[in-house]
């Protein structure tokens, strides 16, 4: 099996996790079928959704069998299956061909002639399923192969709890890292689309999801989505709250909304809306979209990462607003002086206008011609106190509008 396969608790591991798994298990299985004289034997684990998908295989297998097995997930409520779980105080049966539990089964489609079946128990839940088989007509599976069996069972129930907590430490991790990243934006004060942007990758990240958005709440009808990532079906631009499950999330609970994608929709998206909230209000909601369903662990996460993201994505819509009072009380105080010292030149030329007018009609026209001289450099003068004040003395805050 190439890709990574599901386990117990949904997690899932990565894919070269995966490979060195099976291939352990992979050796572990030839030599189980050494020592039990079997010609094959198949190992599965139990994903939770009442599926034993294939993990790992070993033994003389031909090629028409190795595809079945890695083509083939056996059902919970497969024939042989369900025989087991009827008598959980054996963990090992042994059936042969004309057994009509095993002619029931998709295991039939096997040419074999006898099996041992041996579930894979982690204290109460089953973990997974050994099956080892025979073509020829060979005598039953003896006490000493059951006993090999179940030995071998239990150290794969070990192996993949082992495997189940590594990677929990990494999704913690992971986690600790998100948190890291959301906190350096608020200590940066980074602007609010950089924060913006981190807060919905890194939610996207860490629950694996194919998609994410991030919207933030203008009024309580209406919403602004502003980042998008990876497949989202949303958009970004204003819409209406109340029209969408962004909407519903908001207005609804404080607590994150999971809607499930709709049956007879494969292409469709679960979604995981959870409200950023911040000095108890509700300042927006990241939207995170998957094909697969979130579960607890997603929306547990998700739950302790928002409340850590709407401090960050407060902080940044704070400092926004800092900066565009003290851009807007710079154009004020830069409109005072204009009007203050352009005023005054103004005054002056209405003076010497008034002068100039006077001497035109003494007809001393010498004295109007040095009174209009003075108009024009006072209107020079006025020209280049409005270009100093606007060009040449602009602060820097201004200077980035």
């Amino acid at each position: 099996m190439e890709n990574a396969f599901p386990v117990p608790g949904g997690f899932a591991p990565g894919q070269s996790h995966t490979q060195k798994l099976q291939s352990a298990l992979g050796r572990g299985a030839a030599d189980l079928c050494a020592l039990t004289s079997a010609d094959g034997c198949f190992v599965y684990i139990f994903t939770g959704d009442c599926l034993f998908a294939p993990l790992a295989a070993g033994g003389m297998l031909s090629e028409p069998e190795r595809a079945w097995f890695h083509a083939t997930g056996i059902s919970a409520n497969d024939a042989l299956i369900r025989h087991l779980l009827a008598h959980p105080e054996n963990l090992s049966h042994a059936f042969a061909a004309v057994d009509p539990h095993w002619q029931a089964s998709a295991f039939s489609a096997l040419q074999a002639r006898s099996a041992l079946v041996t579930l894979v128990m982690n204290d109460a839940d089953l973990a997974g399923l050994i099956f080892l088989f025979r073509r020829d007509d060979s005598p039953a599976f003896s006490a000493a192969a059951t006993h090999q069996a179940e030995w071998f069972a239990n150290s794969l129930a070990l192996l993949l709890e082992n495997s189940r907590l590594y990677r929990h430490s990494l999704g913690l991790l992971a986690e600790n890292e998100a948190l890291h990243q959301v906190t350096l934006a608020t200590l940066q004060k980074l602007e609010l689309d950089e924060v913006l942007k981190i807060v919905c990758d890194e939610a996207v990240k860490m629950t694996g999801a194919d998609g994410g958005s991030i919207a933030l709440l203008e009024t309580n009808s209406w919403m602004r989505i502003m980042y998008c990532a990876g497949e989202s079906p949303d958009r970004p631009g204003r819409i209406r709250a109340s029209r969408s499950h962004l909407g519903r999330a908001i207005h609804q609970r404080a607590n994150p909304l999971l809607i499930h994608r709709p049956e007879g929709h494969p292409h469709g998206f679960s979604r995981l809306a959870v409200p950023l909230q911040a000095r108890r209000n509700t300042i927006g909601l990241l939207t995170l979209f998957r094909r697969a369903d979130f579960d607890a662990d997603n929306v547990r996460l998700m739950e302790t990462f928002a409340s850590q993201a709407a401090i960050a994505v407060d902080h940044a819509q704070l400092t926004r607003m800092v900066q565009e009072m003290a851009i807007l009380e710079e154009r004020h105080r830069l409109s005072r002086e204009l009007h203050d010292s352009v005023n005054q030149l103004l005054y002056g030329i209405s003076l010497y206008t008034e002068a100039a007018l006077g001497q035109m009609d003494q007809g001393n026209l010498e004295a109007a011609r040095r009174y209009l001289k003075n108009i024009e450099e006072s209107d020079q003068a006025a020209l280049k106190e409005m270009r100093m004040l606007i060009f040449g003395l602009r602060p820097s805050g201004l200077a980035q509008m």
